[in-house]
């Protein structure tokens, strides 16, 4: 767990109708979404987190699977799942740790300028199959598991990111 005595206030909260730290301290987010952040390239990316890190923001939104909308058609580099067999469907049992790993990453760079990662679980953009997952098709190797925990492994512990549905 990041906590004040390593520079970081911990996890974000709701505390009635504010949000706070997990060691009470007040945190007013200001905001932007960035749908298709980790499904970027990676010049793409390096390019939204230099953006990001010059401008007033200290929360982003976007999304665990990618968005297939008007300007998002693109298929990603990577999937949070491994495309078995012949027919291309993705067994979501099987995580892709790469994407995984490149989603770690990208929240600790942003953590590192002061930003918090608010994830979107699920969205109605889908062309891969992803809205379609249920509970038992993500069996226990699959991050989504258990309530939806993610497997993020920091030096620092836990990260302090919100994920919606």
């Amino acid at each position: 767990m990041l906590t004040a005595s390593t520079g970081r206030h911990g996890k974000v909260k709701a505390s009635g109708t504010s949000f706070v730290f997990e060691d009470g301290t007040r945190f007013l987010p200001v905001g932007t979404t960035v749908y298709a952040m980790v499904h970027q390239t990676r010049d793409l990316l390096e390019e939204t987190l230099r953006s990001l890190a010059a401008s007033p923001f200290n929360k982003v939104r976007f999304c665990l699977f990618p968005k297939y909308f008007f300007y998002n058609r693109e298929e990603p580099q990577q999937f949070p799942f491994v495309r078995g067999g012949q027919d291309g469907r993705f067994d979501f049992s099987m995580p892709d740790e790469a994407f995984w790993s490149r989603l770690e990453e990208t929240i600790q760079r942003l953590l590192d300028h002061g930003i918090h990662a608010d994830l979107i679980r699920f969205h109605p953009y889908d062309h891969w199959g992803f809205a379609a997952m249920t509970k038992r098709s993500a069996r226990t190797r699959s991050p989504m598991r258990q309530g939806g925990s993610l497997p993020f492994r920091t030096s620092g512990g836990a990260l302090p990111t919100s994920t919606t549905r």
